[in-house]
């Protein structure tokens, strides 16, 4: 078998949902995860990724109008 799909890729996407839920524990928790590694939209198994976390809202941009992006989303009332 191909041992990258079938032991790392389960474990890292298990260490990334993990790390993540350290993070958010309530509803009412707010955050923005920044995952900066491009592989994660370019890559046939960056889905995995994305859809082992909750909701994601996936944008990709320019280092500003993602960080305008996420301040946006960090400071309004209603996220």
């Amino acid at each position: 078998g191909n041992a990258f799909r079938q032991l790392s890729l389960p474990d890292a996407v298990m260490r990334l949902t993990q790390g993540f839920g350290r993070l958010i524990r309530r509803t009412s928790d707010r955050g923005v995860v920044m995952i900066l590694d491009s592989r994660v939209v370019t890559r046939r198994y960056g889905p995995l990724f994305l859809r082992s976390l909750p909701g994601p809202t996936v944008y990709v941009g320019d280092r500003r109008a993602v960080l305008e992006r996420a301040e946006s989303f960090l400071y309004s009332a209603d996220g």
